[in-house]
Order: structure tokens, then sequence, then C-alpha cells
């Protein structure tokens, strides 16, 4: 990752002065370190800040994904896009059913690793979206379909619904699609893994 440093007499002069360097606007920039050093007797004070831009992680994290996806045995093709100020990246491959793993487990545990090295490098959990396939957008389509289809069901006949085990992302989901279906409601019941959400009828809960 391409660290630079920038030096001034406060924090926020070496943060312009990058500004300036790097032609980038603030909310690009990520300041990995600051070094205050306090001067001495015929020195000032002074400032170092070490700073890496957004797009400088974003090309980490493509090459960090290539190492990992590279060790176990596919080779893929990467998609980028920025949706909502949030970077978003797609693998495709020959062999996406790998990738992904059982219920999107090698998925998850890709976005967690690549997570936690940006987070060591640059110390800020920095927010992206990682998917295969589209995965995730179709996984949230089924969900989404499950919930009203089993909401409307709960409605009919007053008894609670268990929906599988999900993960946070997934239980999420189910609640906010449903959370203006008045007739039902939803809570998040077990210990993880093993967490999950049961629909349960508004008239059976009073």
């Amino acid at each position: 990752m391409n660290k630079q440093v920038f030096t001034g007499k406060t924090e926020e002069e070496a943060i312009s002065k990058a500004m300036i360097t790097l032609q980038e606007t603030r909310d690009q920039l990520i300041v990995c370190n600051v070094d205050k050093q306090s001067g001495g007797l015929f020195k000032s004070p002074k400032v170092e800040v070490e700073i890496v831009t957004r797009r400088d992680v974003i090309d980490y994290i493509k090459e960090l994904l290539k190492k990992i996806t590279s060790s176990m045995g596919v080779k893929v093709q990467m998609e980028s896009k920025v949706r909502e100020g949030i970077p978003s990246i797609t693998l495709y491959s020959d062999e996406d059913a790998i990738l992904i793993g059982k219920n999107g487990r090698t998925l998850n545990a890709l976005v967690t690793v690549v997570r936690q090295s940006v987070l060591n490098l640059t110390g800020e959990h920095f927010h992206f979206q990682l998917d295969v396939a589209e995965y995730k957008k179709k996984r949230e389509n089924n969900l989404i379909r499950l919930a009203k289809k089993t909401a409307r069901e709960v409605a009919h006949t007053k008894i609670p619904v268990k929906l599988e085990a999900m993960n946070s992302y997934e239980r999420r989901i189910i609640h906010t699609a449903l959370v203006d279906y008045s007739k039902v409601t939803t809570v998040s019941e077990g210990e993880e893994p093993n967490r999950c959400v049961v629909i349960k009828s508004v008239e059976e809960e009073n």
C-alpha cells in the first residue's frame, strides 16, 4: 500500500499539503498515523502525518484478493464500482461455488480477512462490499421473497415460523423486508452461529 508522509506545523496543515500534492479531496484521504514532534531549542514543533488514498486502499484490496484466490487455485476476474460512496468489488470465475462456500461462508471469510488486513495497515475500518457473481444480490432477493411469503402464511394461520439460521446481514434483510408489514412482527432468537429470525403474527402476540 502506497503510504506517503506529509509535514506541517499542525495536523490540518500537513493534511492540506497532502490534498494539494495528491490532488484529492479530504474525504478521499485516510490518515494512518500522526506523529507530533515538540521540537527543540532551535527547531519548531511539527506534525508528520502518514496518508494513503482510498484509491490506493481499493487497489490493495484487489491485489490481496488476487493473491488469496490464486492460493486457492482459482483464477478470478474483477469488476469494481462505487455505489453510494462505498466501493463494491465483484469476483467472477469458473469456480464460483468454491469462492462462495456453503451458505456464503467462504465469501464472508474473504471479507473478514481483507477488512482485518486493511485495518492493520491503516487503523481504519474501511467499508467496502465484496460479492461473487452477484451471489449476495441474488441471495438478498431470495430472502425478501421468502420473508414476504412466510409473512402472508403467518398472518393467515397465526402460527409463528422459525426461519433457517442466518448471519446478522441476512437477518437484517428479513427484518427490513417486513418492517412495514403490520400483520406480523420479527424477532431474532438463538445463539450464533445458529441464530435465526422468527416471524410471528401480531394478533397471536396480543
